[in-house]
């Protein structure tokens, strides 16, 4: 932390560092980490020099790009469409009857009380 200098350059501090699911005290000694986000208090005239220096890839990953949005609908949509079937639907699961086998019969058989 100590080689970025903020004081000298911009007149900020580093406050906190946000590593995974940690909160850690930002001091001279801390080494970053790759997907470390910083916490800076600066004044705020010197935020966009500040936002350049360090880098803003928080606001960069929640821009949704609308051109991959939609072709991956379109995509999703085109892979979803299903198989046209003319007549009653059928369930592959249920059992079919055999069409050389006679059909069950439907007579019943009453008992008196």
């Amino acid at each position: 932390m100590a080689g970025l200098d903020l004081g000298g350059r911009y007149g900020a501090k580093a406050t906190r560092v946000r590593r995974g699911d940690q909160d850690l005290l930002a001091h001279d000694g801390l080494l970053l980490q790759l997907d470390d986000r910083v916490r800076v208090a600066m004044p705020r005239e010197r935020t966009a020099e500040v936002t350049g220096f360090l880098g803003d890839t928080e606001a960069k990953a929640s821009e949704v790009s609308a051109v991959s949005m939609g072709l991956g609908l379109a995509a999703g949509f085109l892979i979803g469409i299903p198989e046209p079937t003319i007549g009653p639907p059928s369930c592959p699961s249920a059992p079919q009857p055999d069409p050389s086998s006679p059909p069950p019969s439907s007579s019943r058989s009453s008992a008196s009380s």
